[in-house]
């Protein structure tokens, strides 16, 4: 009996531990209060937050990164996603930015690539590249206010 109630703690004590450094978890989503998409040249983003759209993309990242089959990026592959779109999540509550790279098909996060939707992400690509269209972009000079705000002002030159 003893030595089952060890085993068992002992497990339980490892699986809290590998989870406790993740910066992404089944609890992140909820936390998440906007969404900043920048093009691969930084200078302005699309903000989401609140609406369906906001929702939908969220769903999209969450599903992705909570479901999908990780890989490991290496060099070659993190050199040609320098020019993928970047999607800053806000959590105002934890006072935090998730920073997520995004392309055709793939999602990544924490140097790990996962496979995204590729219907949604195109619906969600035409429609930010919609708003970017008709000025919905937020001005470099908010974006850098958002970053300050939360702590992490050298965001930007850091990519």
């Amino acid at each position: 009996m003893f030595k089952k109630l060890l085993i068992c703690s002992t497990l339980i004590t490892t699986s809290f531990m590998s989870f406790a450094g993740n910066e992404y978890n089944s609890n992140t989503s909820k936390y998440i209060d906007s969404i900043f998409w920048l093009k691969d040249n930084q200078s302005s983003a699309v903000v989401y937050a609140k609406w369906e759209n906001f929702h939908t993309l969220r769903a999209l990242i969450d599903v992705s990164l909570m479901t999908s089959n990780s890989t490991k990026v290496n060099q070659q592959e993190s050199e040609l996603l320098k020019d993928a779109d970047k999607l800053l999540l806000m959590s105002s509550e934890k006072q935090k930015i998730i920073k997520v790279l995004i392309s055709d098909d793939t999602l990544i996060f924490d140097g790990y690539a996962y496979k995204i939707d590729p219907v949604k992400f195109s619906q969600m690509k035409r429609l930010n590249e919609y708003r970017i269209n008709n000025g919905d972009g937020s001005s470099s000079r908010i974006l850098k206010m958002a970053i300050k705000n939360y702590g992490l002002t050298p965001f930007l030159n850091n990519s």
